[in-house]
Order: C-alpha cells, then sequence, then structure tokens
C-alpha cells in the first residue's frame, strides 16, 4: 500500500513538472542613453498554473532607474516597468537589466519548479568620440557556382558620427584570397548600417572559409569573423571496417561525408570482396537520405562461408548522383574448418605411423 502511495506521488511531481511552463515578452529591449530618457516597458508574463503566484524583480547596474507597477502576480498577466534614466552615466558601453518574474508557489501549498523567466534590456552608453561596433556579420553555406550573400550590420557607438570603409577579407588555409570591398559610407552617432554583398562563387574552390569584416575610421577600427563553406556534389569515403571474421555473417560500415549544400536522397555503396582480382563477394548497401555537410554510415552484410583466412581487397563504390570510388585491404580472421580437418588427419595419420613403426621394432626385439 505504501509503495503504491510513493509511485502515485512520483507520477504527480513528473506530471506537475511536466506541464509547469512560465514565458514572458518581449525578449530583449533595446535603447541608446539620452539624458533623462523614459520609456515604459510593457511585458506579458504567461503562466501555466494559473493559481501560482509570481515575483516580479529588477537586477543590474541601472535597477535604480526601474520601477515596477507591481511585486507580485498571480498567474499569466500584464505589467508594466517605467524607465526613467539619469542626465548622466559614467561608464561607456553596454548596461544590461534584468525584468523579472520567479514562480514562488501556488497559494495552499504544492510542489514547484521555481522556474524563472526575465526579459532584457540593453541600454548603449555612448564612448567618448567616435566608435563604431559590429553587431552582426552572416554569409550562408553554398554550392559553388552559386551567389553567396554577406551582410554586416555596423553600429555607431560613439558620440561622433563615423564615416566608414568597409571591407571583407576572404582567407582559406591561411592565405586571403579576395577582398570584398564596399563603398564608403557615413554611421551617424547611435544609428546602425546595414551593408549587403551578393558575390558568386564560381571562382572559388570546394572548401571551408573565413570571411573577415573590417570597418576602418578616423581613429579605429572594428573587425568581426565568420565562416563558411563552399561546397561541390562530392561525397567523400572517410573509411570502411578493415577486419572481420570466418565463417558467418559480417556487418560492413563505411563512414560517409557529404561536400553539397542540399540534401542528397539517395545514397547508397556497392562493395565488391577481391582475392588475386578474382571477386569472391559483392553486396549492396540500403540507401540513405544524406543532409547537407553531414557525416552518416551506411551498413552491409557479407558471408564468409567458404574463404579462407588472410587479406583480401575491399572495393568500395559510392552511388548519390555522382560516385565515389575507395579500395583497400581488408583482413579476414579464423581458423578454416576444411584446414583444422586436414590439420587433424595429417596428425592422425602421423599418429598411426608412429604407432605401426614402434610395434615393429618392439616385435624386432
Amino acid at each position: 500500500m505504501k509503495r503504491g502511495v510513493l509511485v502515485l506521488l512520483g507520477i504527480i511531481l513528473c506530471l506537475k513538472l511536466v506541464s509547469a511552463g512560465l514565458g514572458i515578452t518581449p525578449a530583449i529591449v533595446e535603447y541608446n542613453f539620452e539624458p533623462g530618457l523614459e520609456k515604459t516597458i510593457s511585458i506579458r508574463v504567461m503562466e501555466s498554473d494559473p493559481n501560482m503566484e509570481l515575483k516580479l524583480y529588477v537586477e543590474g547596474d541601472l535597477s535604480e532607474y526601474f520601477e515596477l507597477d507591481r511585486e507580485t502576480l498571480v498567474g499569466s498577466g500584464y505589467y508594466n516597468v517605467k524607465m526613467k534614466l539619469p542626465e548622466h552615466i559614467n561608464q561607456p558601453g553596454l548596461h544590461i537589466i534584468y525584468l523579472g518574474s520567479k514562480e514562488m508557489g501556488v497559494a495552499g501549498g504544492g510542489i514547484t519548479s521555481a522556474i524563472d523567466a526575465r526579459v532584457v534590456v540593453k541600454i548603449h552608453v555612448p564612448y567618448p568620440g567616435k566608435y563604431a561596433e559590429i553587431t552582426e556579420f552572416s554569409v550562408g553555406n553554398v554550392n559553388r557556382g552559386d551567389n553567396a550573400k554577406f551582410q554586416i550590420k555596423v553600429a555607431s557607438r560613439g558620440g561622433e558620427d563615423i564615416d566608414a570603409n568597409t571591407h571583407i577579407a576572404l582567407i582559406s588555409d591561411e592565405e586571403i584570397i579576395d577582398t570584398l570591398s564596399f563603398e564608403p559610407i557615413t554611421i551617424l552617432s547611435g544609428q546602425m548600417a546595414v551593408l549587403d554583398k551578393v558575390v558568386n562563387t564560381s571562382v572559388y574552390g570546394q572548401g571551408d572559409y573565413i570571411a573577415r569584416a573590417i570597418v576602418e575610421y578616423v581613429g579605429g577600427k572594428a573587425e568581426a569573423e565568420t565562416k563558411f563553406r563552399v561546397g561541390s556534389l562530392l561525397v567523400n569515403i572517410i573509411d570502411f571496417t578493415r577486419t572481420f571474421k570466418l565463417d558467418t555473417i559480417n556487418r560492413f560500415d563505411i563512414d560517409i561525408n557529404s561536400l553539397w549544400n542540399n540534401k542528397l536522397d539517395n545514397v547508397f555503396a556497392t562493395v565488391e570482396i577481391l582475392k588475386n582480382n578474382q571477386v569472391k563477394a559483392n553486396f549492396k548497401t540500403p540507401s540513405v537520405e544524406l543532409a547537407a555537410w553531414k557525416n552518416e554510415t551506411l551498413r552491409g552484410y557479407f558471408e564468409t562461408d567458404g574463404f579462407a583466412a588472410g587479406k583480401y581487397k575491399a572495393k568500395v563504390y559510392l552511388d548519390y548522383g555522382g560516385q565515389t570510388k575507395k579500395e583497400g585491404d581488408i583482413i579476414i580472421k579464423g581458423f578454416s574448418w576444411v584446414y583444422i580437418s586436414i590439420t587433424f588427419i595429417i596428425a592422425g595419420l602421423v599418429l598411426l605411423g608412429y604407432v605401426y613403426f614402434k610395434k615393429r621394432k618392439n616385435k624386432k626385439s
């Protein structure tokens, strides 16, 4: 009886924890500092338990400049936070404040998971003079011959406007292979500029690249890096199983890697096992769907009945819309029952011969 009660309590606890949920919006609020700036931030709280009491709070180095219109909330609801910044903040740069709600418990008791959800408020205090920051730099993977789309977001975080000269260096094997330049632009203090560049990749080989964005201006520069790949319709055979057992059904695994930026639907391998250039066995693996740039393992099986222990050659043909071939030595280990039988026969004949000659010797003596 006690055990049943404990199991029931465990189930209730698990259901309670699974059903618990707390969300909050907006996720991020961002402002550029202005002396005496006043804003009202409206916050929505989504709580799965309508009886859950939530404690509302403010945390961060500028928390004294934020005022909640209430301290608690029960279940889902809305509340407002009034922000009034001072006339001056000594420390330039990014300041982060958290507007949070935390589960405190259900009226009348109960088990809670103490979930906490927070809105992030970012205040950018300008640096003296000119200061640029690359807030985002992106480029997607492409196939060779497709267009690569680069985007740079640059913010002017200083008290003065900046005249920005921007370029992107493309790097392969630690060498700069190309430079992409942008027209000079002026970014006003506290403002953001978005720079786009589209480049055809026909002149670039397949492989991994580093793109380095550089924004230069009088008195400084900002840099950011990102990686991208230029793909080709190629699937590599990384390796395959090399050691097998005699007189059994063996698993043959083939590890492959896609260098293509799109999904490949029908990928399979055909395998030949050879001895002295004669095919001793062949089989085909089931086909798989191979995602862009992903690794996968193809699996097939072959039987070694009738084989002898020793070294063989495996040839693997990988089909995916193109074809890749890889070959290499494999080892089949074990003892053949044929060889074992022959060994026992020879040993028996030797033993019989020994007994026969010993008896003849005894008769003569």
